[in-house]
């Protein structure tokens, strides 16, 4: 007999980041297992509930997508539990539909709890709200480091059974053909720029970063950050100072981030706060050296894979970054642990992972 798994598709509606690029790799991957046989579409038929503003570019051989009405906390809360009726309904964002009890939610971090100045008001406060909802009304709280267990276990009082961590995979993406117009707009060579991303969101610490660039002795190297900033949910840096040396490129897409990972001399990632971590594994994915922090999940998602730096240090920040740039034996060392970290980290497996749970 198979069994009908239904997949919550707001993500389908939103901005990628994070999270919704989990969601979209996940699905990518289970289409693909699906169409090779690695998956039986005996055993299991996936269809996607998709709220009436979705992504229609994003399609799947293997998973249909089911058009709603209504869209946003409505569609979510109230039309998506009646839609999916009895079935398993997958959550991939944090949140589910409270009304439904047949469910598993994939909750990423308890940022909100840990880091909340990074958040409006409101958007903590329905947060905080609804994890613990989540938690008591769930099959099963489905995160990705034992880092962001603890925090779930502590923070919303999810019980250690309820909650099992699922590596993720490491490529987040399809391998489009490279945008290198990036580069010529911001005059950049390879191996002559170090590169950052994020959001303006202060657990991404881009404060503390910008301090430590002007302590360091670039001789021409550039330093770049790439993001947007999503006003109505991250509160901005107070950023007093820039340094001369520094672009802000803004939003880039999938092609233009491809291109500045392949051609940086180095990545540097000192965030304060994450519960998995995609953007280092990014950069191991394209053969650029890491630099991050030694805080909350990135240890443990990157292993020896990264040269790690105290995110609260100035001094040291800069040192490792420095240490990059005159060391071409020790960033060669990094892209090779990189390479072994990346291929350790397999989107099939996470996938398989999440079917146990089913």
């Amino acid at each position: 007999m198979v069994k009908m798994v239904y997949i919550n598709g707001r993500f389908l509606s939103q901005n990628i980041s994070g999270v919704q690029r989990y969601a979209i790799q996940f699905l990518n991957t289970m289409d693909f297992m699906l169409e090779s046989g690695e998956l039986s579409k005996k055993q299991f038929k996936f269809i996607v509930l998709a709220p009436n503003n979705f992504n229609e570019v994003v399609r799947f051989k293997n998973i249909a997508i089911i058009k709603s009405s209504f869209s946003g906390h409505i569609w979510e809360q109230f039309v998506l539990p009646i839609v999916s009726g009895p079935h398993l309904l997958l959550n991939f964002c944090n949140l589910a539909p409270i009304l439904k009890c047949n469910k598993i939610v994939v909750v990423h971090d308890a940022s909100v709890y840990s880091v909340p100045k990074g958040y409006s008001f409101f958007f903590r406060l329905y947060y905080k709200t609804m994890l613990p909802i989540v938690g008591l009304t769930a099959k099963r709280i489905i995160t990705a480091s034992e880092f962001s267990k603890k925090e779930l276990m502590r923070f919303c009082k999810y019980s250690e059974s309820k909650v099992k961590v699922i590596l993720s995979g490491a490529n987040n993406f399809s391998r489009k053909e490279m945008n290198r117009s990036i580069l010529i707009r911001h005059n950049l060579s390879q191996e002559r720029y170090i590169f950052s991303l994020g959001s303006m969101n202060p657990n991404k610490n881009f404060s503390t970063l910008l301090e430590a660039i002007k302590l360091l002795n670039l001789n021409g190297i550039k330093f770049v950050i790439a993001g947007g900033l999503n006003s109505k949910i991250f509160k901005s840096d107070d950023i007093k100072s820039i340094p001369e040396s520094v672009i802000f490129t803004g939003y880039v897409s999938d092609e233009e981030l491809q291109s500045l990972y392949t051609n940086a001399l180095c990545f540097v990632f000192p965030s304060i706060y994450e519960g998995f971590g995609f953007p280092p594994l990014e950069a191991m994915s394209f053969g650029c050296p890491v630099i991050t922090s030694n805080a909350a999940s990135l240890p443990e998602v990157c292993l020896d894979a990264a040269l790690y730096c105290d995110p609260y240090s100035f001094d040291d920040i800069a040192n490792k970054i420095q240490l990059m740039i005159e060391n071409p034996q020790l960033r060669l060392s990094y892209i090779e642990k990189g390479h072994a970290r990346v291929k350790s980290l397999d989107w099939k497996h996470t996938v398989a992972e999440m079917i146990s749970v089913f």
